[in-house]
């Protein structure tokens, strides 16, 4: 996967966050100024699923990473109670993926969970019925042919 990168600003709260994010210009600069930031550790990236070891911050935090934003990601953040929280993505910048983060989080995971996984339930519901059905038809004509011999 590409980059990440956890941001934070004193005395925000989690909706003045995003907000103020996506009013920063796209001038590094600026972002440098205003905002303070951190790398998390990978610790599990298999596209599909990833886990990120975080920094925990007494405030809110941003998770921006560098990907398109997609709606099918769903988060789950372990704070400092140990206990696993659902968390919505959100768009940041109009293009990027990113996820707001509550103070003391310690590790965020992520799974993409497309529609496309139920189809293979679909295939395999018409691979029984075609089955079953040239079951039926050597049954019927084994059953014709042994009338027959009679």
């Amino acid at each position: 996967m590409g980059s990440h990168i956890q941001l934070f600003k004193q005395n925000l709260n989690s909706n003045s966050l995003l907000a103020s994010f996506n009013e920063v210009s796209d001038d590094d600069k600026e972002i440098s100024k205003d905002w303070s930031y951190l790398r998390p550790e990978i610790k599990v990236d298999l596209n599909d699923y990833k886990e990120y070891l975080l920094t925990p911050l007494p405030q809110n935090s941003l998770l921006v990473l560098s990907q398109k934003y997609h709606d099918l990601w769903a988060a789950e953040i372990l704070s400092s109670n140990k206990i696993w929280t659902k968390v919505s993505g959100v768009v940041i910048k109009d293009v990027f993926q990113g996820f707001i983060l509550p103070s003391n989080a310690e590790k965020i995971r992520l799974h993409f969970k497309p529609y496309a996984r139920w189809m293979l339930l679909s295939h395999l519901i018409w691979l029984v019925l075609i089955i079953l059905s040239i079951v039926n038809y050597f049954k019927k004509k084994n059953s014709h042919a042994a009338g027959l011999l009679l």
